[in-house]
């Protein structure tokens, strides 16, 4: 298990849009984002970003300021609805499944409330985040496909496709093109795999 950082920016996305923000609406990156007397830091000095090229350059300052915006108990249904901190019925392996937390979550673990740092940290998937590989390669290929893909390790000849998302095309397009802009874009974080 590990802090996934910057690989569940497309699920984020798609949570931002449910919450209201629209793909267009654009952020200044500084290089990092202000609360209170806190500097939460960037990866860099983006300048304006939209949302599907604050994907393709990693911008915590994007994803910080959306998360503010709408609030962490908006993301966290969806970063499970992705599969994240799901355990998958698979024959003989031991998975940990890792923590989506919220703010119920806080409260039954350490009697705690939920703080707007709090957000800020598991907006980019840091924080109390955790996740393993397997839940991540899910969320791509729940993203990627519009499908709830669950994954197998034998091939089953009469299994039916799995069901659609409640998600439209329209909806997962921005965190598609995102997640292609990461390689194929010229400021891309992984262009180098191209």
């Amino acid at each position: 298990l590990y802090p996934p950082g910057s690989t569940l920016r497309p699920m984020v996305a798609v949570a931002l849009q449910l919450a209201g923000v629209k793909p267009s609406d654009t952020v200044t990156c500084p290089g990092g984002y202000r609360l209170g007397n806190r500097f939460f830091r960037c990866l860099g000095r983006h300048g304006t970003l939209d949302m599907a090229h604050a994907i393709e350059r990693s911008c915590n300052t994007y994803f910080y300021a959306m998360g503010h915006r709408v609030g962490y108990d908006a993301i966290a249904p969806i970063a499970k609805a992705m599969g994240l901190g799901q355990e998958f019925d698979l024959p003989g392996t031991s998975q940990r499944y890792g923590t989506i937390p919220d703010s119920a979550w806080k409260q039954r673990r350490y009697n705690q409330e939920w703080t707007t740092s709090d957000t800020l940290n598991a907006t980019i998937g840091q924080g109390y985040v955790s996740v393993n590989p397997l839940q991540l390669a899910v969320m791509a290929a729940r993203i990627a496909s519009g499908r709830n893909i669950k994954p197998h390790l034998f091939l089953d000849p009469n299994a039916r496709p799995a069901e659609m998302l409640p998600y439209s095309s329209e909806l997962l397009a921005t965190s598609r093109l995102g997640m292609q802009l990461v390689v194929n874009g010229g400021a891309g974080t992984a262009r180098r795999s191209k």
